[in-house]
């Protein structure tokens, strides 16, 4: 059990199964999604997704988290964006759908 407190009023506890480490031949989307996926199977607050997730990045996205600013490391949405636009991948490209119909040109 893992817990984070961000103020003396509020605790969040999480029973961490993680995704593994990001590996150099892992595919961003597939890995980004495995890991909203599990946050929302688990019911962790949104706003705790980027700490949460962070331990596991490496390489170009590690790199897109060290050079964000602190608030825009913290919320999950931006990063996301952020590590997305590192590997020349688009909001509509992450899509499941978007991505078959792509391949099927």
């Amino acid at each position: 059990m893992v817990n984070f407190q961000e103020n003396s009023n509020v605790t969040y506890s999480y029973g961490i199964r993680r995704v593994h480490r990001l590996r150099d031949d892992d595919d961003i989307d597939v890995y980004l999604r495995a890991f909203e996926l599990l946050a929302e199977g688990n019911r962790w607050d949104k706003s705790q997704w980027a700490k949460l997730l962070v331990p596991s990045l490496s390489g170009k996205a590690g790199e897109v988290y060290a050079n964000q600013s602190v608030a825009d490391s913290h919320n999950y949405d931006v990063l996301k964006t952020a590590i997305l636009a590192k590997y020349e991948i688009n909001a509509v490209l992450s899509n499941p759908f978007q991505k078959y119909l792509q391949k099927a040109r």
